[in-house]
């Protein structure tokens, strides 16, 4: 409002409009972005994290693997064939032998002890050795461990299989029938089931392995800390830990018990192999239960 020479005022006055418009930092689209920056860095973080462990695990079983050819080749060369010398020796005295001698015949019993005996160190040397498992190869060694189980008691043993059978690391299919026998041993001597089932899960993010049965089941106490003066489901829980796996284990009196392995896919199947960094980083965000970034 203003007046003019003659000092009258105006009555209704008068107004501008303007506006300043805010700089970049002050958009609102500029502060989502610093957001999503932020979330999008910590993610990759962790990516890069998950890369990390899963790449530490791969070269643990990767030098165990190693170290198993070495055994090996250390059996094969030494006592193997040291063996083998000992028998050739032992045929020679035993044709010095008298013919239908009692000495003979524990000498031939001997021997054909000491066959088998050689028959199972090269058996156990080639296993050591062994790099292509075959598709299916883990439940076929699971179906015959609890077949043979199942002959000396009445419980009724049952295996399946889901998903496409992968190829294993040798390590992990090792340690995993290691740890299937002890469970189906466990469940076969103490559980007093009438069924004991087999589940061997082949998904895309993980392998599963459940050992379930309709027994008396396990308190609370022994689940956490195993029965005194028994190491089994220590050192079951110790190898899972060792393949980057988990073993969880649901039991309660008169309640059956049910055991669970699992194993990231990028660990226990064979076709895992390092690749590029951005194709990891990809592939890093399906993964995985058993490794903690």
């Amino acid at each position: 409002m203003a007046r003019n020479n003659d000092g009258v005022w105006n009555e209704v006055g008068d107004s501008m409009n303007f506006s300043i418009a805010p700089t970049l930092y002050q958009t609102m689209w500029f502060r989502a972005l610093c957001i999503l920056a932020a979330v999008g860095t910590l993610w990759l973080f962790y990516l890069i994290r998950l890369m990390q462990a899963t790449a530490k695990v791969q070269e643990r079983l990767e030098a165990r693997l190693k170290e198993r050819e070495r055994i090996a080749r250390d059996l094969h060369d030494t006592l193997l064939q040291g063996f083998q010398g000992l028998m050739l020796r032992f045929q020679a005295v035993m044709k010095t032998l008298p013919t239908n001698g009692r000495s003979q015949k524990m000498m031939e019993s001997v021997m054909d002890r000491a066959d088998e005996v050689l028959l199972e160190g090269r058996q156990s040397v080639r296993n050591l050795r062994e790099d292509a498992i075959s598709h299916g190869r883990l439940s076929e060694a699971l179906a015959s461990c609890g077949e043979e189980l199942a002959r000396d008691r009445g419980a009724i043993f049952r295996l399946s299989v889901s998903g496409t059978p992968q190829k294993l690391d040798p390590v992990i299919f090792n340690e995993l029938y290691l740890m299937a026998r002890e469970a189906l041993f466990n469940a076969f001597r103490h559980s007093q089931a009438t069924t004991i089932e087999v589940e061997v899960l082949y998904d895309t993010l993980r392998l599963a392995l459940r050992i379930r049965d309709d027994g008396i089941g396990m308190s609370q106490q022994i689940v956490t800390e195993g029965r005194k003066g028994h190491w089994g489901l220590l050192g079951m829980r110790e190898r899972a830990q060792k393949i980057g796996g988990q073993m969880r284990i649901w039991s309660n009196n008169n309640a059956g018990t049910e055991v669970e392995v699992t194993v990231p896919e990028k660990i226990a199947y064979r076709h895992y192999r390092r690749g590029s960094l951005w194709s990891r980083l990809k592939e890093g965000g399906k993964m995985l239960g058993g490794i903690k970034p």
